[in-house]
């Protein structure tokens, strides 16, 4: 664990090593993904070498073996502070040609304002428990960020954070950096989420590893830009169903098998049978009306509950006549619409109207 203040300390050395050129042994105390703690005294040497190499602003990287060759994809991949790199490329004689983004000034400038960033979002958070803290970093991610469909896998913790706009890979460095600076292990995961390519998190909390799919939750076409959690601390097994892991040679060290982390069984918001759902339904339903929320989630466990025709009717019953809310001059309920027969789905958000 890090403590907040010398994790920025170091941040701040190494965003000058970073932009202008300084060589990395003049770092004291140094800033390393947690990904870098996972590695065994040989390849730990392989990796610090490498990463010099690409703080300095090298242009050609040479790997000294095959391991070499995945320590520089697991750098480019786990490392907050090295979004200036722009691409690193292998050429024929081994090597690796690397190229940047920024000038000196310009990456200076955003590495202070996504350092200060990571500071007030963490400063914020101060008080928390580390799994509310993950809570809070992810819906602070997905608020204010905007998911880039089209991304080329090149998003960075800056265009999350500062600009706004990022691709999956800019959402998990973002949150890797949040729990850095928190002292939270977190790891960046890539592969694929349905079909497509991606990078997620794995976060540990009490002991345990669970992933964490920022970009999954945010959906954009949301014109409420309203984040779900259904991506939060879920298992592999899960993840399975959606999610396609690349391996590496540490995957076994960040196995995720515990499934009883994710937000809808720590917030009681599984529904195992209808009188469940009317009471989740009924506290869930006044929150949202007195917070202004006006929108609330719902885990059916199974998700065949919602689809069985019988327990469907009820259902409709239940939100369109007999659970309605009271807000002064206005009756609301929740609409309904989003629990469909024929619809496989096991989390279902409720969205209120006839509000004020």
């Amino acid at each position: 664990m890090r403590a907040d203040k010398a994790f920025l300390l170091c941040a701040g050395v190494m965003m000058l090593a970073a932009c202008s050129g300084d060589t990395a042994s003049h770092v004291h105390g140094e800033y390393l993904p947690y990904y870098s703690t996972l590695l065994d005294s040989d390849d730990s040497l392989g990796y610090m070498r490498l990463r010099r190499s690409l703080l300095k602003g090298d242009t050609v990287v040479k790997p000294d073996s095959a391991a070499d060759s995945e320590l520089i994809l697991r750098i480019m991949q786990d490392d907050p502070m090295l979004f200036n790199i722009r691409a690193i490329t292998p050429a024929e004689d081994g090597t690796y040609e690397v190229t940047y983004r920024l000038s000196e000034n310009d990456c200076s400038m955003q590495y202070t304002q996504v350092i200060n960033k990571a500071a007030e979002i963490t400063a914020a958070a101060d008080g928390l428990s580390d799994y509310e803290k993950l809570v809070f970093f992810h819906d602070t991610i997905i608020d204010g960020c905007i998911r880039d469909m089209d991304g080329l896998y090149t998003g960075t913790a800056y265009d999350c954070l500062i600009a706004g706009r990022s691709d999956s890979k800019g959402y998990a460095m973002a949150m890797a950096m949040l729990c850095e600076n928190a002292g939270i292990d977190c790891a960046c995961v890539s592969g694929t989420f349905r079909g497509r390519k991606f990078v997620w998190n794995k976060a540990v909390c009490d002991g345990v590893f669970c992933n964490i799919d920022c970009a999954a939750d945010d959906d954009t076409a949301d014109f409420q830009k309203l984040s779900s959690h259904r991506y939060f601390m879920r298992s592999d097994e899960e993840f399975s169903s959606t999610h396609e892991e690349y391996t590496f040679t540490l995957s076994d060290r960040t196995r995720a098998d515990d499934d009883s982390k994710n937000y809808f069984a720590v917030n009681d918001l599984v529904a195992d049978s209808v009188d469940s759902f009317a009471r989740i339904y009924i506290r869930e339903g006044e929150r949202a009306v007195n917070s202004e929320s006006y929108n609330f989630e719902v885990m059916f466990s199974p998700a065949s509950l919602k689809s069985n025709a019988e327990n469907n009717k009820r259902l409709y019953e239940m939100v369109n006549h007999e659970l309605n809310f009271n807000m002064g001059e206005l009756t609301s309920r929740f609409d309904y619409s989003n629990i469909k027969t024929e619809d496989n789905s096991d989390i279902v958000r409720f969205y209120c109207y006839g509000r004020k």
